[in-house]
């Protein structure tokens, strides 16, 4: 068994060990990834990709699952309730829509990219991430968004991304805020496009029950 570091390139794992890896492993700690292991036999096939997260909790995958198939966009109106973030296992084994497929082939779920973040109408049963409540959606101005913002008095802003043209830092540049505070903001792209979601993060005793329609965005900002 081979204990590499949690930023070692999958890839390259499988370019150095090509012919004797049997097994990869992706340990994940409350949600950050902390080592890549690579379980070595000389002569044995790349047969199994593990995902180990607290709890004990295990999801194994083929190969082959890892490469995701083209997503279909769904049409411009959006009527899901409820932003999943994926732990960050999966991201790392680029798993995020093999996770949908083989776990939760029954759900309503709706993953635009690979990278990006998960949509739901319902809750799915023991999800393996975070899991938010939107309360808005609009496209992504920064000069409504900025005035908003303002006239909220609001200084910080919690911020998750994922399929996102602006880093973090320059995000929070633009808003003239800084990281913290109780409002959540999540920015990505939706159907080519930059948008911008308010969101609240659910508590353990809420990741259970039927999804609610979201608040438009655009009742809060002019």
């Amino acid at each position: 068994m081979v204990k590499l570091s949690p930023l070692f390139d999958l890839e390259e794992a499988l370019r150095v060990f090509s012919g004797s890896i049997a097994r990869l492993e992706i340990v994940s700690v409350e949600g950050e990834v902390k080592e890549l292991l690579a379980e070595l036999a000389p002569g044995s096939e790349y047969t199994e990709l593990r995902i180990s997260l607290s709890g004990n909790k295990t999801f194994t995958f083929r190969p082959e699952e890892r490469f995701p198939e083209r997503q279909i966009e769904r049409p411009e109106d959006f009527d899901y309730s409820y932003l999943l973030v994926p732990d960050a296992a999966f991201y790392k084994g680029r798993l995020a829509q093999a996770l949908l497929r083989r776990y939760y082939p029954e759900s309503d779920l709706f993953l635009p990219a690979e990278y990006g973040f998960v949509y739901a109408r319902r809750l799915p049963a023991e999800f393996p991430g975070r899991i938010y409540r939107i309360a808005g959606l609009d496209g992504f101005h920064p000069k409504r968004l900025k005035k908003w913002i303002k006239q909220e008095e609001i200084r910080r802003v919690n911020l998750l991304r994922r399929n996102f043209f602006l880093s973090s830092r320059e995000i929070l540049q633009r808003l003239g805020v800084q990281e913290g505070g109780d409002i959540w903001l999540a920015f990505t792209e939706l159907n080519g496009k930059p948008v911008v979601f308010r969101v609240e993060p659910l508590r353990t005793e809420e990741r259970s029950g039927i999804a609610g329609e979201g608040e438009s965005f655009h009742r809060k900002i002019p």
